[in-house]
């Protein structure tokens, strides 16, 4: 009995000394903002106060300017076609009458990455 209490707690001071290695080494993730929306025929994509539209080719089919960002939503516009698009969690909307009503364009979700620098 004494020979399995004593190998238990070596193996407790082993298992111990692994985790605290494991712990002192791992790196810190950092989750990063909402950089890309996703939908079933593509996505949009941040780049700077730019969004691009890709397909799911990744061809790029239209670039918005950013001109809203209240943590629920990101509102994108494309002045040029008189089209604002409202991306957020679960649906985009399109407007292209310069109301204040918006249409479902897609189902999707924001797909955030991580930093793990």
């Amino acid at each position: 009995i004494f020979f399995r209490i004593s190998m238990s707690l070596a193996l407790k001071l082993l298992f111990s000394a692994l985790l605290l290695v494991v712990l002192v080494d791992s790196k810190h993730c950092i989750e990063l903002g909402k950089d890309t929306w996703r939908h079933g025929g593509g996505s949009f994509e941040r780049d700077g106060t730019n969004w691009i539209e890709y397909d799911n080719e990744m061809n790029k089919k239209a670039v918005f300017k950013q001109t809203l960002d209240n943590g629920r939503q990101v509102l994108i516009a494309d002045h040029d076609r008189g089209v604002s698009i409202v991306l957020q969690d679960g649906l985009a909307g399109i407007n292209n009458d310069g109301g204040s009503q918006y249409e479902q364009l897609y189902r999707g979700s924001w797909s955030q990455g991580y930093d793990c620098t």
